[in-house]
């Protein structure tokens, strides 16, 4: 998510993954931090680690597949953060 600005030559930031979740928008799980994977509902410390280092090792995710491949991913949390994130 991006945030809006009236002047043209103004930089555009990202919108931190809280506010955005509080929006109802979904934040990009490639550019997450584990900060921000621990928002996501059944993410904790050890799946967030888990995550980035998987996410380093592969360039990035491209596939909701690859992500399902991380250890501790399961059905349950894979769609939490299809719900949360977004492949970006």
């Amino acid at each position: 998510m991006w945030v809006a600005s009236c002047a043209p030559d103004a930089p555009r930031a990202r919108v931190p993954a809280g506010p955005a979740m509080t929006l109802g928008a979904k934040f990009s799980l490639n550019d997450a931090s584990a900060d921000d994977l621990l928002l996501v509902p059944g993410v904790g410390p050890v799946l967030a680690k888990a995550l980035l280092k998987a996410r380093a090792e592969r360039g990035g995710f491209r596939s909701w597949d690859e992500v399902d491949a991380v250890t501790g991913v399961g059905p349950v949390k894979l769609e939490a953060l299809k719900k949360w994130t977004e492949l970006r």
